[in-house]
């Protein structure tokens, strides 16, 4: 009596099936992070970072429209320190209400979600209370205590994107809020350093002139 095998197909055909889901993952994690627009910043002395922070201060007082100043705060900002995503925006200073707004991928394609979390969810450094607040920029990391998940953007909008930390800034000048600022990192245990924060906070009010000055 010949006995009946079990063909091996059924192993290679399972085997096959993993794989090509593996595949598909790493197709998909490989395209989320192609979307990231990862700064190459050249290292450089204190001197030389000096002269590139002096610069980007200068173009915000050159008399820029707001879209041409948006580009070149981010250009030259990503020469200076690591920035893998940026979404900026102008705001009516009033209602602190978005009027314009640029978003690198893959902040664009998750917009409809970042705009639910902002004006329909609690969570930290929510661009309005940063307006009101005396520091007006901070870190998921450092309101969330280094427990990123206790964020709701986080969880639920950022991680999935393969994005980690992000540094928040209200950009204000003459007591008020001119545009808002959010730059990201890739998802990494580490995120936003002192310095990093620090640089963020001492552009940021002369972003906000040239902001004043392109919409006044």
């Amino acid at each position: 009596m010949t006995q009946a095998r079990s063909g091996p197909g059924r192993h290679e055909e399972a085997a096959r099936a993993g794989n090509s889901a593996r595949a598909e993952e790493c197709r998909i994690f490989s395209v989320r992070a192609a979307r990231l627009r990862r700064s190459i910043v050249v290292p450089m002395g204190e001197s030389a970072r000096d002269r590139q922070v002096t610069a980007l201060i200068a173009r915000c007082y050159a008399g820029l429209d707001a879209a041409v100043l948006r580009e070149e705060v981010l250009r030259r900002l990503r020469r200076i320190m690591p920035v893998d995503a940026a979404f900026f925006a102008t705001v009516d200073p009033i209602t602190v209400l978005f009027t314009s707004a640029v978003a690198d991928d893959p902040l664009a394609e998750a917009r409809p979600l970042f705009m639910d979390n902002e004006f329909g969810r609690d969570d930290v450094n929510k661009f309005a209370a940063l307006a009101e607040a005396a520091d007006p920029v901070s870190s998921l990391e450092r309101a969330t205590r280094g427990d990123w998940q206790a964020s709701p953007r986080y969880r639920e909008i950022m991680n999935p994107l393969g994005l980690g930390d992000e540094l928040r800034a209200a950009l204000i000048a003459k007591k008020r809020c001119w545009g808002v600022m959010c730059l990201h990192r890739e998802d990494a245990s580490h995120g936003f350093d002192a310095f990093e924060i620090d640089l963020v906070r001492h552009i940021s009010p002369h972003v906000a002139e040239g902001l004043r000055r392109a919409v006044s």
